[in-house]
């Protein structure tokens, strides 16, 4: 049997892995592509939330665990986590701080940012691999193309759904620090990781939710002032819109 030489086992070896990398390439294209045509078709949907902070990237128990709702209508917008709301219409934007009983009143942003991913954007800042599958989910890993650092992470996992296309989980490995100490005078600093995880999507029977975007239900306008109405009417008010529409 002829021998081969090293340079031929590894031209070899180079071309199976990327080869191999191609395949995986074309995996995950295809994956998140089916995704987002699965979402394009979410003009309304609710779901429930759960965010996790992470003291450090290796931690696996949460500093902190917060839970809320995001509820998307077209180019309406509502999010509940924890004590504070934040409703966006095309023309307000409300951010209600319920413990620090403050309400937050500025223009709506017309297109205003949902939970779905960006795939053009992503494509365009990250290198994406299918790192793990099993018969429910497909994991993948989301890293910075080349010398890229204007992104606040170095890493992001998501775990996609195999029966719906649907967002269970991000993990965002954050490259800044947080000081975690509870005293002011100390310094307790540590990277973040941010674990946010997503069920009980809703596309359906969602009616009873729309009063949410009702401006009216929360502010009136009295002369070149807003009052908070109903049980937050005794917030402090920041006032920062500047177009006369609620």
């Amino acid at each position: 049997m002829p021998k081969i030489n090293k340079l031929t086992k590894i031209t070899v070896l180079l071309f199976f892995a990327s080869f191999s990398s191609i395949i995986a390439q074309n995996n995950v294209k295809n994956v998140l592509e089916l995704y987002k045509s699965r979402v394009e078709k979410d003009k309304e949907y609710q779901v429930n939330l759960t965010y996790k902070i992470y003291k450090g990237h290796s931690e696996t128990l949460a500093y902190e665990v917060q839970k809320g709702t995001f509820y998307k209508k077209l180019n309406n917008s509502y999010t509940n986590l924890s004590n504070v709301e934040i409703i966006n219409t095309a023309n307000t934007y409300l951010k209600i701080n319920h413990d620090e009983k403050a309400i937050l009143i500025d223009n709506g942003v017309e297109k205003p940012e949902d939970l779905h991913l960006g795939l053009e954007e992503l494509f365009k800042y990250l290198d994406a691999k299918i790192i793990e599958e099993d018969s429910k989910i497909w994991k993948i890993k989301l890293t910075p193309k080349g010398s890229i650092t204007q992104l606040p992470f170095n890493q992001l996992i998501i775990e996609l759904d195999k029966r719906t296309y649907r967002l269970k989980r991000q993990l965002f490995y954050y490259l800044a620090k947080m000081n975690f100490s509870d005293d002011l005078r100390k310094s307790d600093e540590a990277n973040v990781k941010l674990e946010v995880l997503f069920d009980g999507y809703k596309t359906s029977n969602l009616e009873a939710l729309n009063k949410v975007f009702t401006i009216e239900r929360y502010i009136k306008k009295e002369k070149e002032a807003y009052k908070p109405l109903g049980a937050i009417r005794q917030y402090e008010v920041v006032n920062l819109k500047t177009n006369k529409e609620l």
